[in-house]
């Protein structure tokens, strides 16, 4: 009796096999999603260990201004340091065969001594011939992206000098996989070019020194050092001997394994969230899609479901017959995505890793991914089943019998009738419309909950991207009162800055400040940090407090909030910052958020503690009458400017505005995809349960264009209010994401991007009508005599 009963349910089921392989195809596509992306997080994180240990990456990494080779050969003498090596790094240009000029990562080395902490693997051709200063190393990506190849002739350009080099190598390092920002650029922000397309270019360190300073005493001078170090030693320790070597020479900043491998890592910690986040997505769109398929099914079969229970079948057996059957092809279409989640990761990282050169390692993936797929996947369709299962125990036997449906009742005026009569819409149309999705006040309920959701994930992409750039943009308006940012190569003092400035016109006024790498110790616990040391009561920077006050006396510090968090800094702390020879004790009086992810103390005390005047930058006000950008490159052009930016260039962000329109465009595609769905779903049923009524309209004169009129007028009021709906839940799912956003930005607010929030709902609006072609091609193809016969014989 009980193989008989599922026989018959599962012949039931498939009355509507459409409905329910596209069910079954979302929760397959939700599981797969699940444990594709949990996969991915592990892999990702093993191969980036795996290339930090490929490439021998250092362990700490020093930026100075212009260190004498000769002074640093004692690091190599350090017990723990397993090896160092020294660099010198600027920006420049390069052009090749006549192709338009882009900025490059320019590294100078001896050749007669390849570096061994940062390796360089060489793909095509030869390491720097140290007999040919002429020659450079150029990166595998950006070398096939433009064509260059070994043999290839270069024209490079370093602050308006140039010289021609021939490439002999073709390498992969992390130079490329892992750029680091130029630390003496004091906004974390692309200056004249996104990083994506800055090539490291690697050549002889005395060809790069002549061209950055025109040869004018400035060779045999470093400005990074990199070291590794043996295994058992502390690194903190390590460090600072490194450090006390380097000294007197200033440092701009310093990078611990921590910040050079970990920062990476723990930005896939992070990731985490979004995974729940869009897994739990697909998942909801799955139980929708489920919900109305079972719904369908259910009322489809009502009549043999009632025959079912006058032979003796209880409704809890009927019941259960039914979501047995559904959960075991929930079941099934798990077990058959479960296994292909992890191939899958793989193959969406290995695009990225054949761009990057990366190779891609397997991480494990906890066991707790797959019992949670496992569940999910039939936990889904049994919840989401259960509710129009539960309908059964209302098909009585005896009306089945008979053949009598379950008619809806006469429905009053509704809701969207008042609104319509009120604003002059009185057609039978919009009536039976309206009347339509009050009798299927469920299913109307969800497809509009579905369209709130797909708008509301695509408005939420628009919304924190958005935030992001504009809130870097008002905290720049707001705080930021100078139109020119300036880094100089070498520290300077006050005349020697007003020498320079002689010759830039058009600037009214400036302010100096110096950043350096420092050790703060507060409760015994050193950490390296950036420090940035100004006027406090300058006209051109303003801080952004969040707590506390600014600096008024002497031995007084304020701490970015960023900064308080990872070191665990608060207001009242008392911290012990060394700065050249000098140690002495500041107080913490208030926490700023910032781009700059700083320690910010007064210049003066800077000055009194190095024992001399030093200046590495200026903010730079421009006459009224100027244009800033032209200001900024008569500045860059000068010999002892490393570096000039607008306000405008430095408020771009640390996101590029293509990088972050990218992601907006992504979560919008994910989004509309699974609206596509779900439309596609109840609208196909919708449109089935109501052929008859449509076909009886069309012989009592109506014509097909019109009924599907009527079909696209449902969608797009559903579509309508799905929209609205929209507004309020992508507000709230954003706020959920704002303490997020604030660990990457802590100034960040949600912007309300009107053209995009538009933008958002016609693209929701046209994804509904779209989903509804395949409903209305049905519509229109239906025999309308069949139909009635069909209808009357019922």
């Amino acid at each position: 009796m009980t193989g008989t009963l599922l026989q018959k349910t599962r012949k039931e089921i498939f009355s509507q096999k459409g409905k329910v392989f596209s069910s079954m195809t979302l929760v397959w596509i939700a599981v797969l999603s699940y444990v594709m992306f949990a996969a991915m997080m592990p892999m990702m994180r093993a191969t980036i260990d795996y290339t930090y240990e490929t490439y021998a990456s250092p362990d700490f990494m020093a930026v100075a201004y212009s260190v004498p080779q000769d002074h640093i050969t004692s690091i190599g003498d350090i017990e723990g340091v397993q090896a160092f090596t020294s660099r010198y790094h600027v920006s420049g240009d390069i052009t090749h065969s006549g192709s338009e000029e882009c900025p490059a990562d320019l590294y100078g080395v001896d050749p007669a001594t390849p570096p061994d902490v940062f390796k360089l693997i060489i793909s095509q051709g030869n390491y720097l011939n140290p007999a040919d200063n002429g020659t450079a190393l150029i990166e595998q990506s950006f070398a096939t992206a433009r064509g260059i190849t070994v043999g290839s002739t270069l024209t490079l350009s370093v602050f308006g000098e140039e010289f021609e080099l021939d490439v002999v190598g073709i390498v992969v390092s992390l130079e490329h996989l892992f750029p680091h920002r130029n630390p003496k650029q004091l906004i974390y922000a692309p200056s004249r070019a996104s990083f994506a397309t800055i090539a490291p270019i690697w050549l002889d360190m005395s060809i790069l020194q002549e061209l950055s300073y025109s040869g004018v005493g400035e060779k045999e001078v470093v400005n990074e050092i990199l070291a590794r170090f043996d295994e058992g030693y502390d690194h903190t320790s390590l460090a600072d001997l490194i450090l006390d070597t380097i000294s007197p020479y200033p440092i701009v900043t310093t990078l611990e394994r921590s910040d050079l491998r970990s920062a990476n890592l723990q930005r896939f910690e992070v990731a985490d969230e979004f995974i729940v986040l869009f897994a739990g997505i697909i998942f909801a769109v799955a139980a929708f899609v489920v919900y109305t398929t079972v719904r369908r099914i259910i009322e489809f079969n009502s009549r043999h479901i009632g025959i079912t229970k006058s032979l003796g079948y209880s409704n809890s057996e009927i019941q259960k017959a039914h979501l047995l059957l559904l959960g075991g092809f929930a079941l099934i279409a798990t077990l058959f995505a479960i296994p292909l989640g992890e191939p899958g990761g793989r193959a969406i990282l290995q695009s990225f890793a054949t761009l990057y050169s990366l190779e891609i390692q397997l991480g494990a993936v906890s066991p707790t991914v797959y019992i949670a797929a496992l569940i999910a996947g039939p936990a889904t369709v049994l919840l989401s089943a259960y509710f129009p299962v539960r309908r059964i125990s209302r098909y009585e036997p005896i009306r089945a019998i008979r053949g009598w449906m379950m008619e809806k009742g006469y429905v009053g005026e509704t809701v969207l009738e008042k609104v319509g009569r009120r604003i002059g819409v009185r057609g039978y149309g919009f009536k039976f419309v309206v009347r339509g999705m009050s009798l299927n006040k469920v299913r109307a309920g969800l497809m509009i909950t579905g369209i709130a959701l797909a708008a509301a994930v695509a408005s939420m992409g628009t919304v924190m991207v958005g935030g992001f750039n504009s809130s870097i943009v008002v905290y720049m308006d707001q705080n930021e009162h100078w139109d020119l940012l300036m880094d100089f190569k070498n520290p300077m003092n006050s005349s020697q800055v007003e020498t320079l400035m002689a010759l830039v016109d058009d600037v009214d006024s400036y302010e100096p400040y110096l950043k350096l790498g420092t050790t703060a110790v507060v409760s015994d616990r050193p950490k390296l940090v950036s420090l940035l040391c100004l006027n406090p009561s300058g006209q051109l920077h303003d801080f952004n407090l969040e707590t506390g006050r600014t600096i008024q006396d002497t031995r007084e510090a304020l701490v970015d909030v960023t900064i308080a968090t990872m070191l665990g800094f608060k207001q009242g702390d008392i911290v012990n910052l060394t700065i050249g020879s000098s140690t002495e004790l500041f107080t913490i009086v208030g926490l700023v958020s910032s781009p700059m992810n700083v320690l910010y103390i007064s210049l003066s005390e800077a000055t009194d503690m190095l024992g001399g005047e030093m200046i590495s930058g200026l903010f730079a006000k421009t006459t009224q009458e100027a244009d800033a950008a032209s200001v900024a490159d008569a500045a860059f052009s000068l010999n002892d400017v490393e570096n000039a930016m607008t306000i405008d260039e430095a408020s771009s962000g640390v996101v590029s505005e293509a990088q972050g329109v990218a992601v907006a465009i992504g979560m919008a595609a994910i989004a509309m995809l699974l609206l596509l769905a779900v439309v596609w779903n109840i609208v196909s049923i919708s449109v089935g349960e109501r052929i008859p009524e449509l076909a009886q309209l069309e012989a009592i004169g109506w014509s097909r264009n019109s009924l599907t009129r009527l079909l696209f007028l449902e969608i797009s009021i559903v579509a309508l209010l799905g929209i609205v709906l929209s507004i309020p839940v992508s507000l709230m799912i954003s706020g959920l994401f704002d303490g997020f956003m604030r660990t990457y930005i802590p100034f960040y607010v949600a912007s309300l991007d009107v053209v995009s929030l538009l933008s958002v709902a016609v693209i929701t609006l046209v994804t509904t009508v779209l989903a509804s072609l395949p409903a209305a091609r049905r519509l229109r193809r239906m025999d309308v005599d069949r139909v009635i016969r069909d209808r009357m014989m019922t």
